[in-house]
């Protein structure tokens, strides 16, 4: 117990849809005559069709005039979640809806309503994504994900041979050169995106 120390910050997360959070605010809440906490609650939304039309904009050197129409379907089919927005603009691209011709991009709004290939669940593709992947990547993935949005590869080390099912993993060197392919399985598969300080996703 340090009995000097008299300030501590705690920052915690979840998603709505995956814990009651109504059942676990009240219980902090109630704590706070108990241990004087001062707690404030942040509720993320997603984006909007104005900052789908900026970002789109930004990406694909249009004016926002020309990006409603696209920038509505995105939000249609992504709920406005920036990270499934970023998936969703890889599928177009990789579906060959949004192409590069002659120094610009270029998509048909109506080709990318009707198109078959792209997933009317971005959420579930991902999903599906992630679960056809090695356990031991999808290992990796999860503590990845408790990390934050960029995660430094010294911890994903130190952690992640608790969690693999494969090899020797009081091998140090095992696990390293094991978790470096794992963590090339995820940027082939576009879950992740390697940075100077680690990777991100």
């Amino acid at each position: 117990e340090d009995k000097e120390s008299k300030n501590i910050l705690l920052a915690c997360s979840c998603r709505e849809s995956e814990i009651p959070v109504k059942g676990v605010i009240p219980m902090f809440c109630n704590k706070n005559d108990q241990f004087r906490l001062k707690m404030t609650q942040i509720t993320l939304r997603g984006l909007e069709v104005e900052s789908i039309k900026q970002l789109l904009s930004e990406m694909l050197k249009k004016e926002e005039s020309t990006l409603v129409r696209l920038s509505e379907v995105i939000l249609a089919k992504t709920d406005g979640n920036p990270y499934f927005v970023k998936k969703y603009l890889h599928s177009l691209r990789s579906e060959g809806y949004l192409r590069y011709v002659k120094s610009e991009w270029i998509w048909d709004i109506s080709s990318i309503t009707a198109g078959t290939n792209i997933s009317d669940n971005v959420v579930q593709s991902v999903e599906t994504n992630i679960l056809h992947l090695h356990p031991d990547v999808q290992s990796i993935l999860k503590i990845a994900s408790c990390l934050g949005f960029q995660f430094p590869r010294d911890v994903i080390d130190r952690f992640g041979r608790d969690y693999l099912v494969i090899g020797d993993r009081d091998n140090f060197a095992f696990v390293q050169s094991h978790v470096t392919r794992c963590l090339e399985v995820a940027i082939q598969e576009g879950i992740i995106e390697p940075t100077r300080n680690g990777r991100k996703f």
